[in-house]
Order: structure tokens, then C-alpha cells, then sequence
């Protein structure tokens, strides 16, 4: 059985304002009783002024006024242990006891006060010494019994009634400002649970200042925790299926394979079948179709723990390359093809072969979106904190509903694409430490790719390296 926290918060504090109600009551109602007897001790001090004027003879006038303004009270006069004066009939028993009561003076009167019935009724006896008056005169105070009782009574109803409204309104306000802490502790509870079912949206009420507002930030903040985590897991997810995947395989290779193909072709072309004058063209066909194999390799063994030699090669070798590479195929495919590199970029990549195909994927999809007739431009120039590279093309650019999610993997409109190429441009020049993205100026697509300014030391390391591998290559 669960006790909602609601009841936890309003029970003590029904308890305590309970307390507090009764300790209310009792502390009123005696307040109440003391002003009540000390009104009744001034009524025995006028009383006893009064009648210090006058004999215990001559008392009987002023008792009857005061019995006019007090009707309940009644009032004995005892004179040398005789009764002198009454107000009220007394038997022959009480007169005797009342003529032997010690007399007390008008300040204590009342302290040791008793109970005596006369004529049906109760009355408290408060034997008073006047002054003026002989040792053996005094003057005796009836005060009705029922009057004080009633009075106490209507006391206590008066304070309890105040004293437990007043600790109504406490409750309900506790009652109110528990039940909406409650419900903000609900609302977290069916956040957990939301979260536990897979729905990550950040739901619980942030507002306030206290611990439960905190709470809710750091459930909203888990939530938010757990969906970074759970698009980790996807993309992790997806990384092994393109692992698993031959299609990029088929990708990588069809661009190499074409490419050797169309250097193939031209070769044929332009040279005569008897007689071969120059080699160039074919030496570039097996140079694609080493990269096909190196990146063939590289697909098969994907999501595999390896270590790969890197070959770092400077930046303007590598663009020359893509640039040798991409001119015979833009005369095939009749497309303007022209580049602008800067001869000064001092940049090393590291991966060349990764970078190599990423800048002649950027180059063919280029090719291919430009069409007959179209033009294709590349460009790299040192830009800020780095190296920009720019392949701009005159096509009509990517799709509306892909061009969020261009550099996704199986991102493509191609019928016979897998879309892979981009991602694999994305990966290449995000492991140099650059980013990649496009957009449209001027009714051109463009793709810009940066690469960050490298350190110094690092950037001689690579350069002996790259010279290294010149040579080892001659």
C-alpha cells in the first residue's frame, strides 16, 4: 500500500495545529476565568467599602442595591457570630455555619472559597472582613454557582469554536499547498515513467526555486542525457550496418573503375593503336585503379581494429591529382572543367588516398550534376585559420527532400546510388580535423570544405615524411 506524500506533509501538521487548537482553548477560556474572578473580587471590594460607611445594622439597603445590579449574587451579614442581615432565607444549620466562618480580608476574597446549596441553589461562600467593622462583624459574599459554570462554559465554546475555525484554515491551505506539491512530484513520477517507456521529451515543470524544481531539471537533464545517448547507440548502430554493407564497396569501386574505364577510352582516342607516344594516360588509369583496390581493402575490413599506414602527401600534389584526374573525364562528358589552386598552400595530408577520393567524389558528383555543357569549378586558396577548398558545379543542386541529410549515409535520389560517397567525404575530412557543408550562390551549387591551419612541428613531421615516401616510391 503507498502513502502518498500528500497525507506524510498533512498529518503531522493536522496533529500540531490540533495541539495548538486545544493549547489555544484552554489558555483563552483560563484568561477568561481570571477575568471573571478578579471582576468577582472587585465586587467584594466595593461591596466591603460600602458598607465600612454604615453598622452591620444598617447594611440592609446597600445589599439590596447591589442585589438590584447583581440579581444572582446574595450577600450575609454576620454580627458577633449572629446572622444581622440576609438576602436570601438560610435554615438554622447553614445560619450556624456561616456565623463560625473565618473571615478573610477583601483583597483574598474568593481564594478559599466553598460550595453551599441555599433555596434550590449552589453558591460559592466568601466570607469578607469590612473595614470599620469589629473583629466579631463580617460581611458574607453568596456568588451563584451556575452563573460561573455557565460563564467557564460559554468560554470554552467561544475559544474552542475560534480556536478550531482558525485550525480549519490552516489545514485547508496546508491541505491545498500539499496537494499541489503532490502533484508536482506526480508529474516527475509520470516523466520516469515516460522515460522508461522509450519517450524521452522533456515534460516535467521546471518553475520554482526549490528541491523539487531541482529535481525536475535533473530528470529533464537525464532525459536529455539519454537522448544524446540513444542517438549515439543509433549512429553507432548504423556504422556497423555500413560495415556489414557490400554496397559501398559497389560505390567506391564503380567510380574508380569508371574512371580508369573513361582514361581508357580517351587513351584509345587520341593515340595511334600501332604506335604508343605517350603513357600518361594509362599510367593515370592504374593509379585510380590502385585507389579502387587501397579503398576496397580499407571497405572490407571496415568496423575492424587495425592499424592502416597513413601517406601523407602535401595538399597541392593531392589536388593536382583529382584535377589530372577529372580533365579527360570532363572532355568526355563534355563539361567545362577548370581549377584554381594556390601554389603556396602548406598543408600535408596526412590519409592523401582517404582525401584524394573524397575531393574526386566532390569532383565527379559535380561532373555529373553539371551535364553536357555544364561547368565545374575547384578552387583552394588559404582562408581563415585554414585552407578552404570550394567545387562549385552549374546543376540544378540536390534534392529538396535530402539536402538536410546530404552527408547522412544512404542519403540519395541516384536510382542506381547507394549513397554513400558523401558520407565517406564527411569522414575524411572530419578525421583532418575540417567540416564540410554546401549551399547555393548565384544559381551554383557549392560544396566548401576547410581544413584547420596545421601546428608547426607537426606540419615538418609530415613534410619529411611525404619526401620519405617520394623517394621510397623512385
Amino acid at each position: 500500500m503507498t502513502w502518498s506524500l500528500r497525507y506524510q506533509m498533512l498529518l503531522p501538521l493536522v496533529v500540531f495545529v490540533a495541539m495548538l487548537a486545544f493549547t489555544i482553548t484552554f489558555d483563552q477560556a483560563a484568561l477568561q476565568v481570571k477575568q471573571e474572578s478578579n471582576q468577582a473580587i472587585q465586587v467584594y471590594i466595593d461591596v466591603s467599602r460600602r458598607l465600612s460607611t454604615v453598622t452591620p445594622g444598617q447594611s440592609l439597603s446597600i445589599l439590596n442595591e447591589y442585589q438590584r445590579e447583581y440579581p444572582d449574587w446574595n450577600f450575609v451579614v454576620i454580627d458577633h457570630r449572629q446572622l444581622k442581615t440576609s438576602t436570601i432565607p438560610l435554615s438554622a444549620r447553614k445560619q450556624e455555619i456561616l456565623a463560625n466562618l473565618p473571615a478573610a480580608p477583601k483583597e483574598t476574597a474568593g481564594h478559599d472559597a466553598f460550595l453551599l446549596a441555599a433555596q434550590g441553589n449552589w453558591y460559592y461562600v466568601s466570607p469578607i472582613i469590612v473595614p470599620g467593622w469589629n473583629s466579631g462583624s463580617y460581611l458574607v459574599c453568596l456568588e451563584p454557582y451556575q452563573a460561573i459554570a455557565s460563564t467557564i462554559t460559554g468560554v470554552y465554546r467561544r475559544s474552542s469554536w475560534m480556536a478550531f475555525s482558525i485550525s480549519g484554515i490552516l489545514i485547508c491551505v496546508a491541505a491545498i499547498y500539499s496537494n499541489r506539491l503532490s502533484h508536482r512530484v506526480f508529474r516527475i513520477q509520470k516523466q520516469v515513467q515516460h522515460i522508461a517507456a522509450g519517450n524521452l521529451s522533456q515534460m516535467a515543470d521546471e518553475r520554482g526555486h526549490d528541491e523539487i524544481s531541482q529535481l525536475a531539471k535533473s530528470v529533464n537533464s537525464m532525459a536529455a542525457d539519454l537522448e544524446s545517448m540513444k542517438q549515439l547507440v543509433e549512429q553507432t548502430e548504423r556504422s556497423r550496418l555500413h560495415a556489414q554493407l557490400a554496397g559501398g564497396i559497389a560505390h567506391e569501386l564503380r567510380n574508380g573503375i569508371h574512371t580508369a574505364r573513361l582514361s581508357l577510352e580517351m587513351f584509345q582516342e587520341v593515340c595511334d593503336p600501332a604506335v604508343i607516344t605517350s603513357q600518361s594516360m594509362l599510367i593515370n588509369a592504374q593509379e585510380q585503379l590502385s585507389i579502387t583496390e587501397t579503398l576496397v581493402r580499407r571497405l572490407l575490413t571496415l568496423g575492424k581494429p587495425q592499424k592502416r599506414t597513413l601517406i601523407p602527401e602535401p595538399l597541392n600534389l593531392v589536388l593536382d591529382n583529382v584535377v589530372e584526374t577529372m580533365q579527360p573525364i570532363s572532355h568526355h562528358t563534355e563539361v567545362h572543367f577548370r581549377s584554381e589552386i594556390d601554389p603556396q598552400l602548406d598543408w600535408i595530408a596526412r590519409d592523401s588516398e582517404s582525401m584524394q577520393a573524397a575531393f574526386l567524389n566532390l569532383c565527379m558528383n559535380a561532373v555529373e550534376a553539371a551535364g553536357r555543357h555544364g561547368e565545374v569549378h575547384l578552387t583552394a586558396q588559404p582562408a581563415s585559420n585554414g585552407i578552404e577548398i570550394l567545387i562549385s558545379d552549374t546543376g540544378s543542386g540536390p534534392a529538396a527532400e535530402i539536402s538536410e541529410t546530404l552527408f547522412e549515409p544512404f542519403t540519395t535520389t541516384k536510382p542506381e546510388g547507394i549513397g554513400l560517397g558523401l558520407g565517406l567525404v564527411r569522414q575524411a575530412v572530419t578525421e583532418a580535423g575540417g567540416s564540410v557543408g554546401w549551399n547555393r550562390i548565384d544559381n551554383r551549387t557549392v560544396f566548401h570544405v576547410w581544413l584547420p591551419t596545421q601546428a608547426e612541428d607537426n606540419l615538418m613531421s609530415d613534410i619529411t615524411l611525404s619526401k620519405s615516401n617520394h623517394d621510397n616510391r623512385k
